[in-house]
């Protein structure tokens, strides 16, 4: 191991003096690349990317190679590339690191890509860069993650010993989520909140931190939430409002819903029954959106259209969907004169208050009206909408087929 790394170095001298970019070294293994780290008391850089990922080829070519990137990194760190997928191109080197790729991504929680970890020399985790940054984004980025490690670190020694003033343990985390260190952040941020007496944790500042850090239905936010919601929202402001309702509508899809959707198919009345059993204040208008949502991707029509009945007979002026969309899907496939009568008011009220400017909203408010017999009412709102797109062909080919009495919608 001792004659490897010593290879190394030699070849990482001599490739650094003709460095263009970031120069990314071909380490056999995580085990190695520490070793070295340690050694050379380098910070350490991992590219974790995948093959068919755009942003991680727009980080390679308008990124990595820039002699002004190269310049910062590379006598700061030791820079590695980790492929996270697999391709039946695979090099041998590639394919040595398919179980450090796999421990990194879980140990790191990695779930987009590209991903820049950044560790310090004993590879501790000091901060993460997720998605496409330009080269100047780039070096301030890891810039800020390699001065605020060394804020933050004595700061979290402090804390570890419980000497932390409580006035700079919301710094610590903010700092800590700032540069990618969530797990760390997460961690401080609970051992917080459940040290807080009931009469700190009502005060304004304490629940606006409550809310950014509860995730989940153990959390000590989230019974909160569920039980003193009004009051909860009325103190932290009115730009909080339904702020409980949300979160707690969040939690309960995350953890009673979604699971059963991403295993394959939902089983819906299994779910019902646990939601109601454990949250019998859930909201239902949530949930007969989740439904609509799915039944639009399943393009089970009449499913969809009898959860959007329901979803938009109350959340019309509150909508957390895009209500022309939906719509125009009732419109396109969907045969039930109720349901299309309620899409109708929806659009009506949603071009008196938000898409008056929207030629597609006028165009599916008309199509509706023409698909449930009100022909002169669809004739005039079709007309609208090719005033406003200025003549555009497809409207006006719309009006001709609604003036001949021809089907406009998808059988």
């Amino acid at each position: 191991m001792k004659k490897n790394i010593v290879l190394f170095f030699i070849q990482f001298i001599s490739i650094s003096l003709f460095a263009q970019g970031v120069q990314f070294h071909e380490i056999s293994n995580w085990r190695t690349l520490r070793e070295i780290a340690k050694k050379e008391q380098k910070y350490i850089l991992v590219d974790a990317f995948a093959t068919w990922c755009i942003p991680c080829r727009q980080m390679d070519t308008a990124t990595f190679k820039k002699k002004q990137v190269g310049d910062y990194i590379n006598t700061k760190f030791i820079s590695l590339r980790v492929q996270m997928d697999k391709t039946n191109k695979d090099t041998p080197l590639i394919r040595n690191w398919y179980q450090d790729a796999k421990y990194i991504g879980k140990t790191y929680n990695i779930n987009a890509y590209p991903t820049i970890l950044v560790f310090d020399s004993s590879t501790t985790l000091i901060g993460r860069i997720t998605g496409y940054q330009d080269a100047e984004e780039f070096i301030k980025s890891v810039d800020q993650i390699i001065l605020s490690s060394k804020t933050i670190e004595p700061l979290y020694q402090e804390y570890l010993k419980g000497s932390l003033d409580t006035s700079k343990v919301m710094s610590l985390v903010t700092s800590s989520e700032k540069i990618g260190r969530t797990e760390l952040a997460k961690q401080i941020a609970k051992d917080y909140i459940n040290k807080l007496p009931e009469e700190e944790l009502v005060r304004r500042h304490n629940l606006r931190f409550l809310y950014s850090h509860t995730f989940s239905s153990s959390d000590r936010g989230f019974k909160f939430f569920m039980n003193r919601g009004a009051f909860i929202d009325s103190v932290m402001g009115l730009r909080s409002r339904d702020a409980s309702k949300k979160l707690f509508n969040k939690i309960v899809y995350q953890e009673e819903i979604q699971p059963f959707i991403n295993s394959g198919g939902p089983k819906w009345p299994e779910i019902e029954s646990t939601i109601a059993e454990k949250y019998p204040n859930f909201d239902l208008e949530f949930y007969n959106g989740v439904r609509m949502h799915y039944a639009s991707e399943q393009k089970a029509w009449e499913e969809m259209g009898k959860y959007y009945a329901l979803y938009f007979k109350t959340a019309y002026s509150r909508s957390a969907y895009h209500i022309n969309n939906f719509s125009w899907l009732v419109f396109d496939h969907v045969t039930d004169k109720q349901v299309l009568e309620i899409a109708i008011q929806t659009m009506k009220f949603n071009l008196d208050k938000y898409d008056r400017d929207n030629v597609d909203a006028w165009d599916t408010y008309a199509n509706l009206l023409y698909k449930v017999g009100r022909i002169d009412e669809a004739l005039e709102n079709e007309k609208k909408a090719i005033q406003l797109s200025k003549g555009d062909k497809q409207f006006v080919e719309t009006l001709d087929k609604m003036k001949r009495s021809e089907q406009t919608w998808q059988d």
